[in-house]
């Protein structure tokens, strides 16, 4: 009984997620579309990464608008957190 963007918007999430899953198996994937705290400037599909064995927050992006003619996808990554996590 979802609306039809909301479908297509998860429809989406879980083909992006197969399509990772595919080209980078080791890695563990979990998608929370309700976590939506520090995204204020950003719309549509966003995300947050976390290193499995600390749990910390390592990066951090999604979609957004500049202007009616700027769109934008972009990434943040804490260089710090990588540096000491497992993943480094």
């Amino acid at each position: 009984d979802l609306p039809a963007a909301t479908r297509c918007t998860l429809d989406y999430l879980q083909d992006l997620t197969l399509q990772l899953h595919k080209r980078f198996p080791d890695i563990m994937i979990h998608v929370d579309p309700l976590d939506t705290e520090g995204f204020d400037y950003h719309e549509g599909t966003c995300f947050t990464l976390y290193d499995s064995n600390s749990r910390q927050e390592i990066g951090r992006g999604g979609c957004y608008t500049l202007s009616d003619q700027i769109h934008g996808c972009g990434i943040t990554l804490y260089i710090e957190r990588l540096l000491l996590s497992d993943l480094a």
